[in-house]
This record gives structure tokens, sequence and C-alpha cells, in this order.
């Protein structure tokens, strides 16, 4: 069995050269001036442990009502050596089209079963504050 010990999303990850995971603009809301819109790159950022063995994690971009697949579902076969192994993914999503604002979430499924769900909104930025009110 999969354990999954932390999820986010954000702009963008990288591991830096001493093995330091980096996370960049880790975010709960995108904002778009209007729709349909191209989000140019967002990262799905995984650690895990578990069994020693063969596993799959498949990670999901869904509209939350209507459980509609933003983007094909991105699956990664691989294989925990030792016990107490972690491992890190660092998935990079290019180009996601949101066709209108809304609700959304990125499923993490490991070895078929859904670990977590991560939420986010896209919508239209706020009006700003007139000033001197």
């Amino acid at each position: 069995m999969l354990k999954l010990l932390y999820a986010h999303i954000c702009d963008t990850a990288f591991l830096s050269q001493n093995g330091n995971l980096n996370l960049i603009g880790i975010f709960e809301r995108l904002y778009a001036k209007k729709f349909p819109v191209v989000h140019p790159r967002l990262a799905v950022i995984t650690n895990l442990t578990g069994e020693v063995g063969k596993h799959t994690q498949e990670v999901k971009i869904i509209e939350t009502k209507s459980k509609t697949e933003v983007s094909r579902p991105i699956k990664m076969d691989f294989e925990i050596k030792k016990e107490n192994q972690k491992l890190r993914f660092i998935l990079d999503i290019v180009n996601l089209t949101f066709k209108a604002e809304g609700d959304f979430q990125v499923q993490i499924i490991l070895d078929g079963e859904l670990a977590q769900a991560l939420p986010f909104k896209v919508s239209t930025p706020p009006k700003p504050i007139p000033r001197g009110k």
C-alpha cells in the first residue's frame, strides 16, 4: 500500500543542486481576464512511500461539478526498491486550457485509489478598489 506524504500544485518546481525541493507559486486560485484561457504551466508535486514493489501514480485534473477531465490523465509506473524509501515526483503540465471559470481539482490516484484531491478555483480577477474609498 502507498502512503502520500504530501502533494502540492504550483507554478513551477525544481530540485536544487543539493537536492532540495523548490516550489514556486503554490496556489489555490488562478485568474484570467477572459475565457477560454491557456495556463502556460502547472506543476504537481507528490512525495510518497510504501511497500516494496511495483506501483502506479495517476494524476487527473477535473472540473469539480461535472467531473469533466480538463486534460488527459497522466499515469506513471514506478518501483519502490527498499523499505522506507521515499519518492518525489515533479509533474509539469503545460498549456492547460480552461474553457470557463469554475472549481477544479487535481486528483492524485495511487495504485487505483484516490489518495488526495487538491482543489483550486479559476476565475476572473476581483475588481480593484477605487482610490480614496
